[in-house]
């Protein structure tokens, strides 16, 4: 109903990261956040915790994500 199916696509993932560190951790502005995990859920718990105001946001991931994914985590607020 209005939305597009790129849109549409991305809530998901969106909502378990607001879910992961809105809700489930307990999470407090000022705080520092680890993300385990380059994946898209990985990613949008950065870009989450940056939004809701991590000081610090460290990112574990596979020797692998190096080249690609960990660029990108840091584009959108990992800190580590």
């Amino acid at each position: 109903d209005g939305v597009d199916y790129e849109d549409a696509a991305v809530l998901d993932p969106i909502c378990n990261a607001y879910k992961s560190i809105a809700q489930q951790s307990k999470f407090l502005p000022g705080q520092d956040v680890v993300v385990i995990g380059t994946g898209p859920l990985g990613l949008f718990s950065v870009q989450m915790a940056r939004i809701m105001g991590a000081v610090n946001i460290v990112v574990v991931g596979l020797q692998e994500d190096v080249a690609v994914r960990f660029p990108v985590a840091k584009e959108l607020g990992a800190t580590a």
